[in-house]
């Protein structure tokens, strides 16, 4: 009994889950916060180095190629996917878990957009 309701099959559309607005809002949210997240980490993609982590008493501990910044709108976009997935698998048990999931979406990803300006303010 218990491991019919786990079964994909037994919950409602994927369509009809995302059409209700308490659920669309915070996804949307998520997904074009990721989109300004990416564009602020590709600014400094072209730098030569830049610092990863800054420290206020010793200075900048960590100084990588700019590659190494495209790793945080990564692990953020990974993140707000299995939230998103696990929302969804949890949304006939529990009306507050898919909102928790969703909005912790959206808080991740806004974590991410402001620990990026930081980096941005100190490498430039």
């Amino acid at each position: 009994m218990i491991w019919r309701s786990f079964l994909f099959w037994q919950r409602e559309n994927w369509r009809a889950f995302w059409r209700r607005p308490a659920v669309l809002v915070p996804a949307i949210l998520a997904f074009l916060s990721l989109i300004f997240l990416w564009y602020l980490s590709i600014k400094l993609l072209s730098l030569e180095t830049v610092i990863l982590r800054y420290s206020i008493y010793v200075g900048a501990n960590w100084l990588v190629s700019g590659f190494w910044f495209i790793i945080m709108p990564s692990i953020a976009t990974i993140m707000v996917l299995i939230d998103l997935v696990l929302a969804y698998f949890v949304s006939r048990t529990s009306l507050a878990l898919v909102y928790l999931w969703l909005w912790t979406a959206v808080f991740i990803v806004v974590s991410a957009i402001w620990l990026c300006w930081l980096l941005i303010r100190i490498n430039i």
